[in-house]
């Protein structure tokens, strides 16, 4: 299951299935702020079914002084790797800590192709898609997107599924650098 944050879903808690989440995946009873994208507002990130090839993630942004989903409207992601319709199963988030920030970085497994992909949100829009791993390990959500204490940058984790590294991502806030990927298992399989 996956733990939503009272303050903003009424104590609500989340099934893990392929096509919603709440920002953030979470082990149960670790309590998380969802991240904001602007002052008071909350962003919800999920995986859509359909057939539509430029809407692999959807999402909506429910203004502070709104109390309902229902009339905010479904922003797409499309993941610009693949020219077909792609399906999500897992969203991991995390959002820049600074003040001045409304950066939110987005991460998803890709069930379709067993990747893992990442975003950038800007306070209004997507942007800045990267790979993270075209060969992901799918137990558990093998990967992760969290924002530096200081929010001087994010970084996306992903386990390949047949090396037993973990590919590392980092956003500096204008673009994505590469670090080389570590061995955490020298039997060969990331779990």
């Amino acid at each position: 299951e996956s733990a939503i944050n009272p303050r903003f879903c009424g104590g609500l808690r989340a099934r893990r299935v392929p096509i919603l989440f709440l920002i953030r995946p979470l082990a149960a009873g670790r309590p998380r702020t969802p991240p904001l994208p602007h002052a008071g507002d909350a962003l919800l990130t999920y995986g859509v079914l359909n057939t539509n090839t430029a809407c692999d993630l959807g999402y909506k942004v429910l203004p502070a002084d709104q109390l309902s989903w229902v009339a905010a409207s479904q922003g797409c992601i499309d993941d610009t790797g693949h020219a077909t319709d792609i399906q999500y199963s897992w969203i991991q988030a995390d959002a820049n800590p600074n003040q001045n920030s409304e950066t939110i970085i987005v991460a998803g497994f890709d069930a379709t192709d067993s990747d893992v992909n990442a975003w950038i949100w800007n306070g209004n829009a997507f942007g800045n898609q990267r790979e993270i791993t075209a060969t992901a390990s799918t137990t558990l959500g093998s990967f992760d997107a969290k924002y530096a204490a200081d929010g001087s940058k994010g970084v996306v984790m992903a386990g390949h599924s047949t090396t037993g590294t973990v590919n590392i991502h980092y956003w500096n806030g204008i673009t994505w650098t590469t670090a080389s990927p570590f061995d955490i298992d020298a039997s060969g399989i990331f779990h």
